[in-house]
């Protein structure tokens, strides 16, 4: 006869000679099917009562999560609120850093207040858990790509000035929806296969997309912009004093121009 149980929000079935794994967040544990139910159950009331965490604990989760919103948004918020109110900031860089403010804003906004009503249980768990997963692979995946965006922006400025001059806003805004279409074609594609695949596959799909190849590009285009920088300087670094002077100063130069 099938056992059911619920532990940490998750109902688990127990039959006959099958073991179930169950695990909070710290923690997993192995059930004997054929246990009693009343073994099981005073099992599962001890642990939860053990692992269960202070209320002042959940207070000061609540007040710092609420802090970091409240700061992501200003802070964002003012990147954004100067970009549409001032036509001149408006270049083809800038439109890069407002989608990147855009993507972390709807991240420090989402995230804190899904994992709330989670705590409130204004929301079932299972769903409440998908949504806030999906909502924060979305904005890592827009945002991380708008940061690449920005660094192969630099590398253009720097390396190809001229070109960079004949880039197009309109060619801008289609990259910018290009990055915005994907993360929501990457993020469908994920709740479509997380049924289906293994989750370890998934996992590394996300990890390549949302962060490996973002790093990976924003990387190569610094270092060639350290390239090209040090390849500038090559002719008066030859024609220098022994000192180090000139080092120095073409390595502060190289530091500000890749910050």
């Amino acid at each position: 006869m099938p056992k059911e149980i619920t532990f940490n929000h998750t109902n688990v079935t127990l039959t006959r000679n099958i073991s179930a794994i169950i695990c909070d967040e710290r923690h997993i544990f192995q059930i004997d099917a054929n246990e009693s139910m009343e073994n099981v159950e005073a099992f599962l009331a001890e642990i939860t009562e053990d692992h269960r965490c202070p209320d002042s604990f959940h207070t000061w989760e609540l007040i710092m999560l609420i802090s970091f919103m409240v700061l992501g948004v200003l802070f964002n918020g003012f990147i954004l609120m100067a970009f549409i109110r001032f036509p001149k900031l408006r270049n083809f860089t800038n439109y890069f850093v407002a989608s990147l403010a855009l993507a972390d804003m709807l991240m420090v906004i989402l995230s804190p207040v899904l994992f709330i009503l989670l705590f409130l249980e204004k929301i079932e768990f299972k769903i409440g858990e998908e949504v806030r997963f999906n909502s924060k692979l979305f904005c890592s995946l827009a945002s991380m790509l708008s940061f690449a965006c920005i660094s192969v922006d630099r590398m253009l400025a720097i390396a190809k000035p001229l070109y960079h001059r004949t880039l197009s806003l309109s060619r801008c805004t289609k990259v910018i929806a290009s990055i915005w279409l994907f993360s929501i074609i990457g993020t469908a594609f994920d709740y479509i296969i997380s049924d289906v695949v293994d989750i370890f596959i998934i996992t590394c799909l996300n990890f390549c997309a949302a962060f490996l190849i973002p790093t990976v590009i924003t990387i190569i285009s610094y270092a060639i912009i350290a390239k090209v920088v040090l390849g500038r300087r090559k002719d008066d670094l030859q024609a220098a004093d022994h000192d180090g002077n000139n080092w120095r100063h073409t390595l502060r130069i190289t530091w500000k121009i890749l910050l």
